[in-house]
């Protein structure tokens, strides 16, 4: 329950919007998951470029602000990579952070994002910060 609770904490504001799931979050390590719904895609009917930023981002910083004791300290976003690779119009995403680096209170981290057939959609990197 306490990672629940953790997980509400780093997805507020402008994040719920999404829908993103929380599946599994470790240390260094953060697994979501959204489902692609009509009001996330653009007018061509594909997921929006912004949505595939904003889920590198909040996966970015989910990797690096959970504290020993469960509890979630705040992050920014320094910088961001996307590269997008593939499109989706409907199913479910799986979108994989790994914390690659860093010291005390810079880090870096790699996201992956994959479609529900396992097609890599976009992959990025940044450079976050904790409080």
């Amino acid at each position: 329950m306490k990672q629940a609770e953790t997980f509400a904490a780093l997805v507020q504001g402008f994040s719920p919007f999404l829908g993103v799931e929380l599946i599994s979050w470790q240390t260094n390590r953060i697994e979501l998951a959204l489902e692609v719904t009509e009001r996330l895609v653009n007018r061509s009917g594909i997921l929006h470029g912004g949505v595939f930023a904003a889920l590198i981002d909040l996966a970015g910083c989910g990797v690096g602000c959970q504290t020993e004791e469960g509890d979630a300290k705040p992050v920014v976003s320094l910088s961001q990579t996307v590269r997008f690779i593939d499109q989706i119009r409907g199913g479910r995403l799986k979108v994989v952070g790994r914390k690659s680096g860093g010291g005390r209170r810079i880090y870096s981290a790699e996201v992956e994002i994959v479609s529900e057939d396992g097609r890599v959609l976009a992959v990025g990197n940044g450079t976050f910060r904790t409080a």
